[in-house]
C-alpha cells in the first residue's frame, strides 16, 4: 500500500507543477480522483494521522511523511 501511495502522491505532485500550464475541467477531475483513492489508500495503511493532510490536500506534509522530495 505505501508504494501505491508514492505513486499517488507522484501524480498529484506532477500535476501542481503543471497546474500553470493546463487548468482544464478533466485534470481537476482526475486529480479529486487521485486524492480520493489516495484517502482510501491512507486509511487501508492505518494512517488515520494523514487524513487530515489528504482532506486539506497538503501535499508538502504527505511528501514528508513518505519521503518524496
Amino acid at each position: 500500500m505505501g508504494e501505491a501511495a508514492e505513486h499517488f502522491l507522484t501524480a498529484l505532485n506532477q500535476q501542481a507543477r503543471g497546474k500553470d500550464v493546463t487548468n482544464s475541467g478533466s485534470m481537476s477531475q482526475m486529480s479529486n480522483t487521485i486524492w480520493t483513492t489516495l484517502r482510501m489508500c491512507i486509511s487501508l495503511m492505518n494512517r488515520g494521522d494523514l487524513k487530515p493532510a489528504v482532506d486539506s490536500r497538503d501535499l508538502e506534509q504527505l511528501n514528508k511523511a513518505f519521503g518524496i522530495d
